[in-house]
């Protein structure tokens, strides 16, 4: 069986590491596998390379040159005999879908949507997801949005939610001891509105003003706060921070290649995200041993059970989230450390790469046996 797996590019999101993971598992496994991607971005491409991916660059150009991407596409796919193809994100499902369309391909092809139905764009809904006909399984990585999908496809596609897998191996067990000095807090993704940012900022405000001075935080991630990048919410946030007088409170740490290290330096791993698919973060936050506090959205509860394995709050109430911080700091340690002992035992148990490569495998030879 040999499987070609197709994403936008090698960049630091969270469905280019599902999909870097996946690959690495599969290969791991003695599959025959190979990446493509088309866009710039290369941060993973090291890691592919340690683990002896192959790896297939096209370039895309502008829409003039689409047809001929098209067609690169299927001569890489027919060429190398690929028998799945499996793909993450809309727009490379998309080029994909249209490219087996056009030139007839031969190959089962599996689509994976990566995020909520209320983050699905009109053209997604009304173009891409039109020609899913062509396509054996989609797979959500989340329940929710597995749910949504089986209501729009009652009959096909089939439909068939997996997880994310998390590197149990790279994100290792490495609890931090707390000291009673300083409360130091981890925020992990680009600063947008879907991640919300400015509610970590107001809460952070509301225990200032309770005289809770402690705190420090680090959002890492893409920031968009360099002036020629610079978004409208990157520069609302600068401002918030600005008039709470928090800038001594706060830092913004930008990317980062060393996440799963970098982690070991925190007390509390906080991701206050409106909506998403499967949420990288906090299963790898969960294996590392780090204390998490997450919004209660989606598939949230399903990795964090409160007072088991984490906290939840509300996303939109920035009162909520400082009260479950200062929850957090009341803890005894010994209800910290069973809490953060019990999320690694659950994401080794529920969520691993291993277990990620098992699923896609079984997934791929229902496929060819169809």
């Amino acid at each position: 069986m040999n499987v070609l797996l197709v994403i936008d590019a090698l960049n630091s999101g969270g469905a280019q590491r599902q999909v870097v993971n996946l690959a690495i598992e599969l290969k791991r496994t003695n599959h025959n596998v190979s990446l493509l991607y088309y866009n710039n971005g290369d941060h993973y491409k090291d890691i592919l390379g340690e683990a002896k991916v192959p790896i297939i660059q096209l370039s895309k150009g502008g829409k003039m040159g689409m047809l001929k991407f098209l067609k690169q596409l299927h001569q890489v796919i027919k060429q190398n005999q690929f028998d799945v193809v499996c793909v993450y994100l809309f727009l490379p499902s998309l080029f994909v879908l249209v490219s087996k369309i056009i030139f007839a391909g031969k190959h089962k092809l599996i689509l994976s949507e990566r995020t909520f139905e209320g983050n699905v764009t009109t053209f997604h809904k009304k173009v891409t997801r039109k020609l899913y006909k062509q396509a054996y399984c989609i797979v959500p990585n989340s329940k929710h949005q597995s749910k949504q999908l089986e209501k729009l496809f009652p009959k096909k596609p089939k439909i068939q939610y997996i997880p994310n897998g998390i590197n149990e191996q790279q994100f290792s067990y490495n609890p931090k001891i707390r000291s009673n000095q300083e409360i130091s807090i981890l925020c992990i993704g680009r600063v947008s509105q879907i991640k919300n940012t400015k509610v970590v900022i107001k809460a952070l405000k509301l225990l200032k003003d309770q005289g809770i001075s402690n705190i420090k935080i680090e959002w890492v991630g893409a920031n968009f706060i360099k002036q020629d990048l610079i978004t409208e919410y990157s520069k609302e946030c600068i401002t918030l921070l600005e008039k709470s007088n928090l800038n001594n409170h706060w830092k913004w740490g930008g990317v980062r290649k060393d996440v799963a290290q970098y982690m070991s330096q925190f007390d509390l791993l906080i991701h206050p995200s409106l909506g998403e698919g499967f949420p990288n973060v906090i299963g790898e936050g969960m294996a590392k041993g780090i204390f998490v506090i997450a919004s209660d959205v989606f598939d949230h509860s399903l990795l964090i059970e409160p007072n088991k394995t984490g906290l939840l709050f509300n996303p939109n109430s920035e009162k909520e989230l400082s009260e479950t911080i200062l929850s957090f700091v009341n803890l005894s340690k010994e209800s910290q450390n069973q809490m953060v002992k019990n999320a690694r035992e659950k994401v080794v148990k529920e969520m691993s790469v291993q277990k990620l490569g098992e699923r896609y495998s079984t997934l791929f030879k229902q496929a060819l046996e169809q």
